[in-house]
């Protein structure tokens, strides 16, 4: 086994190989104060799937009214998720996160939309988390708002001119690598603009409409895997694609792809998407089953969302355990294909020893039985990845150590 004494961010790179993965939040009325949870293409996961939490709890949403009008967007720094029903405004916390989180975050009420030139229900909203700026279209025109209510316009309200004659935005995205914004409207039409409402080149840039004839009603940027981002490695038989991402509700689509390329939500109800979010977490591959000397359940999962840029500075998490008590970090670049079973504790190890790759990091978990090893990720790229998986001595299981569910990460632009 290969033993390191630390891991910045210089040793993750050093022995790097990278790829893509992360995943998507679909919102719709259907399933009020949740959102179900997809994963995209990754190591684990080649094809994408519905991530193992399923539906997760967005409490504040649950207070939208039904109808098919909306948007979701997800602040990478802070791990808030809005949602509005075109009229109101709602924050949740990514629940992902939550265990790793001393203190929840004090999340903003429910708010009015503000206004746009159109005079119509707010029907798409994006991010762009380095300037602190809410973009909001409601179909026809677009401006940029402040993070918290009461949403005050940072940016001129411009016109969406080159909509075809009745056309509107049903999604909208925001791309860091480009500082460009995407949309789509229901028929599928793929756009991508400036924020002063500028097209850039011919539009629509591409046709996705919905294979069972739903409107196409979101829309989000995968930040992991666009401009500047590295490429996946030999060890990874992922799907490539799903840079531009739509959704009916009924699945995810690839708006770019030459041939339909989908996901399924399995979590569909049956009507059109309120709206659709990325988000750089990380990816759970389950694997733990609590530790038998001591009955401690531990997870492991990043602070925030593993994204590059200003607000990089990250931790690397465990909660859970027991106190003061040896604990192994183990990574690699990609995870055991579907992992190794132990019968005996019915566990399943997803780094192994045998990997040339493989690297483990020494730690102690501390009175309350966590563990919290910085690492920024600000001067990163992005497409990093890696599995990790933790390691807990007890001497009654199997191994000499139980094992948390190991979690997939990869980085991408704030």
């Amino acid at each position: 086994m290969k033993r390191i004494t630390c891991l910045s961010l210089l040793c993750l790179v050093a022995i790097s190989l990278q790829l893509h993965a992360q995943g998507v939040y679909v919102l719709d009325s259907g399933t009020p104060g949740g959102a179900s949870s997809i994963y995209l293409p990754s190591p684990a996961y080649p094809t994408g799937g519905a991530g193992p939490l399923g539906v997760v709890p967005m409490p504040a949403s649950g207070f939208l009214a039904p109808g098919a009008f909306g948007g979701m967007a997800i602040d990478q720094t802070t791990g808030f998720v809005y949602a509005t029903d075109g009229v109101t405004i709602t924050v949740d916390a990514n629940p992902i996160y939550l265990p790793f989180a001393a203190v929840p975050p004090a999340l903003p009420l429910p708010a009015p939309a503000p206004p746009l030139l159109g005079g119509l229900p707010i029907n798409g909203m994006a991010i762009d988390s380095i300037a602190g700026i809410l973009w909001m279209t409601d179909g026809v025109s677009l401006g940029g708002f402040t993070l918290a209510a009461p949403y005050l316009p940072v940016t001129p309200a411009v016109p969406l001119a080159f909509l075809p004659a009745g056309g509107l935005l049903t999604g909208l995205g925001w791309e860091t690598s480009t500082g460009s914004l995407w949309g789509c409207d229901a028929g599928g039409r793929i756009f991508n603009f400036t924020t002063l409402g500028v097209p850039i080149g011919p539009q629509p840039v591409s046709l996705a409409p919905s294979p069972i004839g739903i409107p196409m009603a979101g829309m989000a940027v995968n930040g992991s895997n666009g401009p500047g981002s590295i490429g996946a490695p030999f060890c990874s038989t992922q799907v490539p694609g799903f840079h531009i991402c739509v959704t009916d509700g009924a699945a995810i689509y690839d708006a770019l792809a030459a041939v339909v390329s989908f996901i399924p939500n399995p979590a569909f109800t049956g009507g059109p998407a309120r709206g659709l979010a990325f988000s750089n977490d990380f990816q759970i591959l389950p694997g733990g089953v609590g530790c038998p000397l001591t009955g401690a359940t531990p997870i492991g999962g990043w602070a925030k969302a593993t994204h590059t840029g200003p607000a990089g500075a990250n931790a690397i998490s465990m909660v859970g355990g027991p106190p003061a008590t040896t604990t192994l970090l183990l990574y690699d670049t990609c995870p055991v294909p579907g992992g190794i079973f132990i019968a005996a504790s019915g566990e399943t190890l997803w780094v192994s020893p045998l990997s040339p790759s493989f690297a483990f990091v020494p730690l102690f978990t501390d009175a309350a039985g966590a563990i919290s090893v910085p690492v920024s990720l600000a001067p990163a790229v992005s497409g990093i990845t890696y599995t990790m998986q933790f390691a807990v001595a007890d001497s009654l299981a199997p191994l000499g150590y139980c094992l948390t569910d190991a979690f997939q990460f990869t980085t991408g632009v704030q």
